[in-house]
């Protein structure tokens, strides 16, 4: 075959390569007047074939001293595991010159060395072309003179330069299967031709290139138009065709983006040749069904079931079951976990656990008993809560260095956090008097299951984020940062099959109620979303928009008889792990393309 297109420079692994150190340079951070790589671009290189590839142990080596020291910026002296990486992350952004002699020496050393690779060989191609491009744009600069000092103007006029760059592919023109362009087809004869998407907005096109002078101007002085444009394709389609002796033409029929209509081509075949042979097939193209993933349960799987369900089980991992049995086996008997991820100090996904360590710290430094607007007051200032942020900060982030506190408690993330903090503590004072029972605290829950006559002690533990107590009543409350739903139809829909993860919450103080309720004291659950405090939402769990508490004897008991059920069915051999029915569930789960669902 011949193919008379080139294939794209940027869809290779070459040009990503250049990209990367183009990144890699003009990204660098200064700071105590000192030169740092950020981690991304440093990770990025990392993995890119041709470095993972030639130095796989020194790229693992590497990227596991980032991520286990959690180092957002890097220094170069760090990143010498061999000459090749001395090279690449030395720091060449002083001027335009410099970093087009980097480019050019990089881009030739690692050709030498992908050339010895076999399965590279192609890349090596590749590169090659790249090379040769980088240095036309450095002779050109040197040359001429051109005056460029920002290292950015640099990087993007190489990265536009090469994204127009194709190689051409070799082939035989005068045998074989031509694979071509409409444009391609001029002036050529073909026995057997095979047309693909002869769709109508596609062939013809329906888009005209963009002009300032209307259609009514161009009508009106015959300058080109969208009619000459169809009529330039309907030439060099019935030119195609003129002394074809066998043609397959084939359209898509499933109208995705209002293109499943045949090209108005075929119709005018149809209506203008009554002397040939038309005949019309269909083909019935599918994907194939998602394989449908069982476990069946061993003896060793029961057996480490139990043994969890004794020496405790947490809510989360009950939420798990309940959300999708195939995640709960993944996540707790298989320990499949997500590779770990470098987090910045800005990034959201620490933002609850420094809000919850902030509140732990802060309501820390309260006085036992029955707290006042005054105590409430003292901690409303500026300066404890940016201590108890700072402390938050450290000990979720593992900061060992003191002198980057004041940079890491000095961010968009934790003003935001600070924010959020005021609310609360104005939320409290509203609901003066009350005292402060415990925070962070650990409690436990035990039940008897009964597996197929087998009885089995379980035992339920978790974290209660704050334990107060009010007007006689115990509220045990969970600190909520993200949209989160507080009331429920009824309690067989939080252990329904193929439930929604939103009910999560409720079924996690509904557990916390458990713990903590010594059958004489009344206990309240509730869960603070931070951002309604003050929106008129009721922060107590309702069942059937019914507030209940642990007096609530028919529903706690029918909370617990469904929750036994539950986890005897998970204890049970004779069950299956299988994947949810919900795809709701699917959005934000680790194991998306584990499961392909």
């Amino acid at each position: 075959y011949n193919i008379s297109m080139g294939y794209p420079i940027k869809n290779t692994s070459a040009y990503s390569f250049i990209t990367h150190l183009c990144n890699l340079q003009r990204n660098t951070v200064t700071k105590n007047n000192k030169k740092y790589f950020y981690y991304k671009n440093v990770i990025n290189l990392l993995k890119h074939s041709y470095l993972s590839d030639l130095y796989k142990s020194d790229c693992k080596k590497a990227e596991n001293h980032i991520i286990n020291n959690n180092l957002i910026l890097i220094d170069e002296e760090i990143l010498c595991e061999n000459e090749l990486f001395k090279t690449i992350f030395s720091f060449q952004n002083s001027d335009a010159s410099k970093f087009s002699t980097y480019l050019t020496n990089l881009t030739d050393k690692i050709l030498h060395l992908i050339l010895s690779k076999e399965k590279l060989k192609l890349e090596a191609e590749f590169l090659r072309k790249i090379n040769l491009r980088l240095n036309v744009i450095c002779d050109q600069i040197q040359t001429q003179e051109i005056g460029i000092n920002n290292i950015n103007v640099l990087c993007r006029l190489i990265i536009n330069s090469l994204n127009s760059l194709t190689i051409p592919f070799e082939g035989e023109p005068l045998q074989g299967v031509q694979i071509l362009g409409f444009m391609e087809t001029r002036a050529l004869d073909f026995d057997r031709i095979l047309m693909l998407s002869i769709n109508e907005g596609h062939i013809p096109k329906k888009s005209t290139p963009q002009s300032i002078i209307p259609y009514n101007l161009k009508k009106f002085y015959g300058l080109p138009s969208i009619e000459y444009q169809d009529s330039i394709y309907a030439y060099y389609f019935y030119r195609l065709l003129q002394r074809a002796k066998n043609v397959k033409i084939i359209y898509s029929a499933y109208a995705q983006d209002g293109q499943g209509e045949a090209s108005r081509f075929i119709s005018q075949l149809d209506y203008e040749f009554k002397n040939i042979n038309i005949s019309r097939t269909a083909y019935k193209i599918k994907t194939d069904a998602l394989k449908i993933i069982r476990v069946k349960k061993t003896k060793e799987i029961i057996s480490n079931i139990k043994e969890y369900l004794q020496n405790g089980i947490s809510p989360s991992a009950i939420n798990s079951y309940l959300n999708c049995s195939l995640m709960y086996y993944l996540k707790y008997i298989e320990k499949i976990t997500e590779p770990t991820r470098l987090e910045e100090k800005d990034d959201a996904a620490y933002f609850g656990q420094i809000f919850h360590e902030s509140m732990k710290f802060l309501y820390g430094n309260l006085p036992e008993g029955v707290l006042s607007e005054k105590d409430i007051d003292k901690l409303n200032n500026d300066t404890e809560i940016t201590k108890a942020i700072e402390k938050a900060v450290i000990t979720v982030l593992k900061i060992k260095n003191e002198n980057l506190k004041i940079s890491h408690t000095n961010t968009l993330l934790t003003d935001v956090v600070r924010k959020y903090i005021k609310l609360m503590l104005e939320f409290d004072k509203n609901q003066l008097p009350f005292s402060i029972i415990g925070l962070e605290s650990k409690k436990n829950f035990n039940m008897e299951l009964n597996v197929t006559g087998e009885i089995i002690n379980c035992n339920i533990e978790g974290i209660i984020d704050r334990i107060d107590f009010i007007d006689g009543i115990y509220r045990v409350l969970d600190y909520k940062t993200g949209k989160v739903k507080t009331s429920a139809k009824s309690i067989e829909e939080l252990f329904a099959e193929d439930r929604k993860d939103e009910l999560n919450g409720i079924t996690q103080t509904l557990l916390y109620s458990l713990m903590l309720d010594d059958n004489n004291s009344v206990v309240c659950p509730g869960l603070l979303n931070i951002n309604e405090l003050f929106t008129g939402s009721d922060y107590q769990i309702k069942i059937n928009k019914s507030e209940i508490t642990s007096k609530d004897i028919n529903i706690i008991n029918e909370f617990i008889k469904l929750l036994k059920s539950r986890l005897e069915e998970l204890a049970d051999i004779n069950t299956e792990f299988r994947q949810t029915n919900n795809s709701d569930n699917c959005k934000y789960c680790d194991y998306k393309t584990i499961c392909m669902k």
